[in-house]
């Protein structure tokens, strides 16, 4: 799957050696020849994650409307993460909704062992 998704939009250098994160404000900016492996990747990560029967993401309820932004985490050959948000006004304040935020199980463990309290 190609990680050049937006010509305009560059990866954020993550902190972690191996992983690339890449943020697009505006879902829709990603190319349409793109989308068809992003959106299977990102339900096969959902498919791990729960028991699916049928995809989240599809032309239909597609993640890459204007109203979305994306966040992408790639390991040295996969995706392996995203959260799909969007900002929006409640009571006259700003607001983050995430409609899916998802994490490889693998990866996920490895997070939660490496911000779990330490037992002395």
């Amino acid at each position: 799957m190609s990680r050049n998704l937006g010509s305009q939009y560059q990866a954020i250098r993550s902190p972690r050696a191996g992983y690339e994160v890449s943020s697009y404000p505006d879902a829709s900016h990603i190319g349409e020849a793109d989308r068809p492996a992003l959106m299977d990747a990102m339900n096969n990560i959902i498919a791990l994650n729960w028991k699916a029967t049928e995809p989240h993401w599809t032309a239909a309820s597609s993640p890459f409307d204007r109203k979305y932004s994306l966040i992408l985490v790639y390991d040295r050959s996969d995706l392996i993460a995203f959260s799909v948000y969007r900002t929006l006004k409640v009571a006259g304040r700003l607001a983050i909704y995430r409609s899916g935020t998802e994490v490889v199980p693998p990866i996920r463990a490895a997070a939660f062992t490496v911000f779990s309290p330490r037992k002395s």
